[in-house]
C-alpha cells in the first residue's frame, strides 16, 4: 500500500486527478449497475404490483357497495327462473296442464266444450342441452262471458299455466245472451328430453 502512495505522489497532479476520476467514475457505474439497477427493477415490480392491489381494493370497495343490488337481483333471476320451470311442462305432463286449464275455467264460470292438443300446432322454439323446448297449441272452445273469460285467461298468465294466446274468437250465442261462444287457441311450453 505504501508503495502504491508514494507512486501517486511521484505523477503529475494533472493525472492523478484524471485517474481518481477515472477510478471514480467506474465505482459509480459499477455501484450502478450491479447494485442500483436490480433494487430500481424490484420497485418497479413492486410499484406495478401496488397499482394493481390498489386497483383491486377500489373495485372490492365499489363491489361491496353494490352488493344488495346484487343479491337482489340474483333472487329476481332465481324467481324468473322458478317461474319459467313452473311454465314447462314434460311431454307425458300435457294432461296436467289441460287439467289445470280445466280447473281454472271452472273458478270462473268458463264451461268448456272442447279442449284438443295440436299435433301439427307444435313449434320447436329451441333446443338446449337438457332438450327440446316445443310450443305445442291447445284448441278450446268454450262458452262463457267477456269478463269471466278476461279473469280466467288473466289467471292461466299468472299462474304461468300457458306460454301465450294465438288466436281468439268470440260469436254471440243466440240462445244466451249473457254467454259467447268463445274459441281460442292457448300455447303451452313442452320439453321433450
Amino acid at each position: 500500500m505504501d508503495r502504491l502512495l508514494e507512486k501517486l505522489k511521484t505523477l503529475d497532479p494533472k493525472v492523478l486527478c484524471a485517474a481518481l476520476g477515472v477510478v471514480v467514475l467506474l465505482l459509480v457505474a459499477g455501484d450502478f449497475f450491479l447494485i442500483l439497477n436490480p433494487q430500481i427493477g424490484g420497485l418497479l415490480a413492486q410499484r406495478k404490483k401496488n397499482v394493481e392491489l390498489r386497483d383491486s381494493i377500489e373495485k372490492l370497495k365499489t363491489d361491496k357497495l353494490h352488493i344488495d343490488q346484487f343479491r337482489k337481483s340474483l333472487s329476481d333471476m332465481k324467481a324468473r327462473a322458478a317461474n319459467f320451470d313452473r311454465m314447462v311442462y314434460a311431454r307425458d305432463n300435457v294432461p296436467a296442464a289441460l287439467d289445470n286449464i280445466s280447473k281454472f275455467a271452472n273458478q270462473y264460470g268458463v264451461k268448456i266444450d272442447q279442449m284438443i292438443p295440436q299435433q301439427q300446432g307444435e313449434e320447436q322454439l329451441v333446443k338446449g342441452g337438457d332438450g327440446t323446448y316445443k310450443s305445442v297449441a291447445i284448441f278450446v272452445s268454450a262458452r262463457s262471458g267477456y269478463h269471466e273469460f278476461g279473469r280466467f285467461i288473466n289467471r292461466l298468465e299468472n299462474d304461468r299455466v300457458i306460454f301465450r294466446v294465438d288466436d281468439l274468437s268470440f260469436a254471440a250465442d243466440a240462445m244466451n245472451p249473457q254467454k259467447h261462444l268463445v274459441k281460442v287457441l292457448l300455447r303451452i311450453l313442452v320439453l321433450e328430453k
